[in-house]
């Protein structure tokens, strides 16, 4: 039995993992603010509940994962967003005159 469980926990952590971007949040109606603190508490009780049933591979996948988070959330946030593909540029205003993606040739051969 409790081999099937741990087994349930580490797909549900690896689905909130996978769901835990932009994605993610648009696909379940509900912020990235509230997926990341979703995915930190299903860690925190994974892990207690591993050393409860003195399951340690199970600790050891949650240890590793808790650990990508750390490295996450320590990263600056401008890095992050990068790594995310969540950096843009911000909007032209609307009376701003339109610039071509190209810049013209100008140099002299």
């Amino acid at each position: 039995m409790l081999r099937y469980l741990a087994l349930a926990l580490v797909l549900a952590l690896f689905a909130l993992r996978l769901l835990r971007g932009r994605f993610g949040a648009r696909f379940l109606g509900v912020s990235e603010r509230v997926l990341d603190i979703a995915y930190i508490a299903a860690l925190l009780i994974t892990a207690a509940l591993s050393i409860w049933a003195e399951h340690w591979l199970l600790l050891g996948i949650v240890g590793a994962l808790l650990a990508l988070r750390l490295v996450e959330a320590l990263r600056p946030a401008p890095a992050r967003r990068r790594a995310d593909g969540r950096l843009r540029r911000p909007a032209a205003a609307p009376d701003a005159p339109q610039r071509s993606a190209r810049r013209p040739n100008t140099r002299k051969r």
